[in-house]
């Protein structure tokens, strides 16, 4: 069970740490149901689909084209915020 714990908060680190596109998508929107509702098999059905999204098709769905395009601009802020920082 501390295995299964571990690894959940491993793949939350990683899904949060994510870009903001990617995390607000439909798919990404799905995950964090999924992680807050805890159910183990929800999360991994989730995790699969975004995962898929994310590294094979490099597509993710979205309710709207403006929602997609506020999104990049919110990692782009990040990137230029972190690059202002170094």
């Amino acid at each position: 069970m501390r295995e299964l714990q571990r690894v959940l908060n491993d793949e939350k680190r990683l899904f949060y740490s994510d870009l903001s596109e990617y995390k607000n998508s439909l798919e990404g929107l799905e995950v964090q149901r999924a992680f807050e509702s805890g159910n183990i098999d929800d999360i991994v059905e989730a995790l699969d689909k975004y995962y898929y999204c994310r590294n094979v098709l490099n597509k993710f769905t979205y309710n709207n084209i403006d929602d997609l395009e506020a999104f990049q601009k919110q990692d782009k802020d990040m990137a230029t915020l972190l690059h202002d920082l170094d």
